[in-house]
């Protein structure tokens, strides 16, 4: 009986050190392995949740900018509207102010880079710009209602220069201006 007690003991001390030596380091090296694993898919989701983030942040910037570029695209008169922005520019004169000539210089072309997506590579926009030398007379508070109306034109009008001379007493001022605007694509 004692034997037998011996030989289940010797037998469960070598079940025990084959599993200790044998199994045991697969087991070891398995459970590792599956520890890495699980640290490498905790990184990732935590650069997900952060790039998830950052995209919807993203997404509302194109979105605006997208708002501005509407917004500045209505702003460039086309070709086609030239007259009427020509009838704009005279039209806006506070009472008071005469125009003895508005003389545009024909347009030069230019292209600007425009960035509208933080990822993408800058676009050419092509776009024409007019000069037109105004002269005109006028009282100095008339002056500046008309550049007050000029600034509240929806487009886009740049004052270039602006030249004021004073004639005799009790007459306006002779005014020579050089004002700029902008076509959209030449069209």
């Amino acid at each position: 009986m004692n034997e037998k007690i011996i030989i289940v003991f010797v037998m469960s001390l070598a079940f025990i050190g084959y599993d200790y030596f044998y199994q045991q380091p697969a087991r070891s090296m398995e459970l590792d392995n599956i520890l890495m694993a699980n640290e490498t898919l905790r990184t990732d989701l935590e650069t997900a949740l952060t790039a998830k983030g950052k995209i919807e942040r993203l997404e509302a910037g194109i979105a605006k900018a997208k708002i501005i570029s509407a917004d500045l695209a209505r702003q460039l008169p086309k070709r086609s509207e030239a007259g009427a922005f020509l009838e704009q520019i005279t039209g806006s004169a506070a009472g008071g102010v005469v125009f003895d000539s508005v003389i545009p210089s024909p347009p030069s072309k230019r292209i600007a880079k425009v960035k509208l997506k933080p990822v993408d590579a800058p676009e050419n926009v092509a776009y024409e710009e007019i000069e037109m030398a105004l002269e005109l007379r006028a009282s100095f508070r008339e002056l500046g209602l008309y550049l007050q109306c000029l600034e509240q034109i929806q487009r886009l009008v740049e004052v270039d220069s602006l030249d004021m001379t004073l004639r005799a007493d009790n007459e306006p001022l002779s005014v020579k201006m050089k004002i700029k605007t902008f076509m959209y694509d030449g069209k």
